[in-house]
This record gives C-alpha cells, structure tokens and sequence, in this order.
C-alpha cells in the first residue's frame, strides 16, 4: 500500500466544495446546488466547533457565523483563483440555519473554560517525538473519571500515513478510510484501532482496567511512532521499528 497524505477535515471540506463549485462551473450550471450548500455547512460547522474549542467564540452567535461564512468563501475563493463563484447566495440560508447551533456551541464554549477552571479537563497532552513526524495522545473522558477512548494525532498535518511500516505488527483491514488496525494481545484479545484521513487513530476503552489501558496507550504510542512519516523515507533520528514488547 502507497504512503496516503493526511488531510485534516477542513482540508478535505475545502477541496470538496471546490471540486464541486468547478464542475458547476465547467458544466455552465447557474441553479442552486444542495450538494454544494450541505458541504459549505459542513464546512461552517467545522469553523465554528474549531473556534469553540480554541475558546475563540464572539460574543453573539451571529458574529460567528458571520465569521465563518466569511472564512469559507475566502479561502474557496482563494482555490478558485481566476473562477469567479457567487457563495453569497447560500450565506443567507445557512447563517439561518446554523443559529441554534452556533448558540448551542457558544454555551458549551462557556461550560468547556468552567470545566477547564475546576480542573476536571487536564491541560495540552505532551508532544511525543515520534520517528519523523511529532505527535499526541488524548484521553477521552473527564480527569478522574473513567477514560473512555484513546486518540492519537499528528501535530502537523503536513505528514503521510506509511502503513507498510506496521503490517508486521498488525492486521490492516479496509480498502480506504477508516482503516482499521487489529493488534492481537495475548492477555486481552484484539484490540481494534481505527485509523482516519486527517490522520487520527483512535480505540474505544471503556471498562478497560488500568492495566489494559495502560498497554494499549502503549501500543497506540508505538502505531503512531510508526505510521506517521514525512516527506522522506529517511529516519532522521537513527531509530529502528523493533516490535512494540
């Protein structure tokens, strides 16, 4: 299997709404698109779920949607270069649409800094070195409480996915994303991570004892140390794929 870049979902958002907008373009189509309209959505969702998380949020919900839809028909616009492609008409509609959910996100925003100030969501994961590309490790859950899932990201989205460099150690199932990456534990049994196209590996682990948890963080480390890679097939820190023990 062939090195696959990662792509972040704005990314992928991005490049589809532009596929989309071109052949509308080459087609000669002047009608009102749903395809186009459900993928600047999605695209102004994606904003707005980014802006929350950052604690970015303005202090009306219409501010942000303004925001938003401005981000998407400028960086669009930008792909586009010299095609020229009216957005503007589905801004109305969907700046509508989205208000419940940009209120619905300026709230959570508000509950996410309490939670942060009480402490029960724990401060940035350290950066682990990885072989070439850095990366991290999240918990899923609240601090003191069950952990739920285990998500491993690459710090930049400038990387690859080098799935050649873990077929020894695992199973690989699927044709494209998600793939899934079956590792078979002795002690514990299969153990399913799920790999996604904005380079994300993921496993669900609730009920896991501590034991259990705690080797498979391990073995999340050691996929993620090996499958992200860059943009050559050098090892610039000198370090060997000896299998994870």
């Amino acid at each position: 299997m062939e090195r696959i870049a990662v792509l972040s979902r704005e990314e992928l958002l991005l490049q589809t709404l532009t596929e989309l907008i071109q052949e509308m373009v080459a087609e000669g189509s002047t009608h009102y698109s749903i395809l186009i309209e459900q993928v600047y959505a999605e695209f102004m969702r994606e904003l707005l779920i980014q802006a929350a998380e950052a604690g970015e949020g303005l202090a009306k919900p219409a501010s942000l949607l303004y925001q938003a839809s401005h981000t998407v028909e400028r960086r669009v616009q930008e792909r586009l270069g010299e095609v020229k492609f009216g957005l503007h008409r589905y801004k109305e509609t969907l700046c509508d649409a989205l208000k419940a959910p940009a209120k619905e996100l300026l709230a959570l925003q508000g509950e996410l800094k309490d939670a942060r100030r009480r402490g029960e969501i724990s401060s940035e994961p350290p950066i682990n070195r990885g072989e070439q590309i850095p990366f991290q490790i999240l918990e899923i859950g609240l601090m003191n409480s069950e952990v739920q899932g285990l998500i491993a990201l690459p710090a930049s989205h400038r990387c690859y996915l080098d799935f050649s460099q873990i077929v020894e150690s695992c199973t690989v199932q699927g044709n494209w994303f998600p793939f899934e990456l079956i590792v078979k534990e002795p002690n514990i049994g299969d153990l399913v991570f799920v790999v996604d196209q904005d380079g994300s590996i993921n496993i669900h682990t609730e009920n896991f004892p501590i034991e259990t948890l705690d080797r498979t963080r391990n073995i999340l480390k050691f996929l993620a140390e090996r499958l992200y890679t860059g943009d050559t097939d050098d090892d610039p820190y000198g370090l060997s794929c000896e299998p994870f023990t």
